[in-house]
C-alpha cells in the first residue's frame, strides 16, 4: 500500500517516466472502459432473455 515514504512526486521524475506513466494510464483506462461496455451489453442481453 502506498504511503508518503514510497511516493515520488512528478516534479522529481524525468519527462520520459511521466510520459510512460500517462501512456500506461490511458491504455488501462481504455481497457477498463471496454470491459464495462461488454459487461453492460451482456447484462442487457441476459435480462432481455429472461422475460
Amino acid at each position: 500500500m502506498a504511503n508518503d515514504k514510497n511516493l515520488i512526486p512528478n516534479s522529481e521524475r524525468t519527462p520520459i517516466e511521466i510520459k510512460e506513466m500517462t501512456s500506461n494510464g490511458g491504455k488501462r483506462s481504455g481497457e477498463v472502459r471496454r470491459e464495462k461496455k461488454i459487461l453492460s451489453v451482456s447484462l442487457k442481453v441476459t435480462v432481455s432473455l429472461s422475460y
